[in-house]
């Protein structure tokens, strides 16, 4: 009987194991406004059922429904497809899947993804997501001349506002600069009004007669 015991928990331990995920996954990091194809795993449904999902907490976007070709049954396990995107938003963002189980009529499962890479909300000062900090507030370039002017901040993370304590993710490379007109970075010259991408360091070039009292 013990034998049989040990079988017994370890098969409810095997189905639990898969009864329920997502692929991509949901700490995966994920680009805005972008359709994605996510791939459900479920317990096994209920015969001739359809599964529904849902934009929950925080709205993300539903493109298609799941549809009832992508459905894949197992003796233990479901598998079905949606598309979906998130929204321009950095905020956790929850999509839900109904559905029904031969024991459970009313079931269902969230999948929250909080890696939303946005800049909507600022990055709030705190000891793990730190906003951007240049190495110069201010600079005073002689009239008449061309200098060149060092520019350079540590890279930032995404984060993700709302959360406690503070969540913050991957890193920020690429950057944009607006510079007063006929200033440049690189090859790059200002038009006075174009951004210009580039990285965190970078070398800033001054003009002989544009930018008194303008800003970068």
């Amino acid at each position: 009987m013990k034998n049989a015991f040990i079988i017994i928990a370890l098969l409810f331990s095997a189905q639990c194991a898969f009864s329920q995920s997502i692929s991509p996954a949901e700490d995966d990091e994920f680009c805005p406004l972008q359709d994605i194809t996510f791939t459900v795993t479920l317990p096994r449904i209920l015969d001739n059922t359809v599964p529904s999902v849902a934009s929950y907490t925080n709205g993300p976007i539903i493109i298609t429904g799941i549809l009832p070709g992508s459905i894949k049954n197992t003796p233990t396990q479901t598998t079905c497809t949606f598309v979906g995107r998130f929204r321009d938003v950095n905020i956790n963002q929850v999509f839900i899947v109904s559905y029904q189980t031969s024991s459970n009529p009313s079931a269902y499962s969230l999948f929250s993804f909080k890696k939303i890479k946005s800049l909507f909300y600022n990055i709030t000062s705190s000891t793990t997501c730190k906003p951007l900090q240049l190495n110069i507030a201010s600079v005073t370039v002689p009239r008449c001349q061309i200098v060149n002017i060092p520019i350079n901040f540590q890279n930032i993370q995404w984060s993700t506002f709302g959360e406690n304590p503070a969540y913050c993710f991957g890193t920020i490379t690429t950057y944009e600069y607006l510079l007063p007109k006929n200033w440049s970075i690189g090859n790059s010259t200002s038009d006075g009004t174009s951004w210009i991408k580039a990285g965190n360091n970078v070398t800033v070039t001054s003009d002989f007669s544009n930018g008194i009292n303008g800003s970068i």
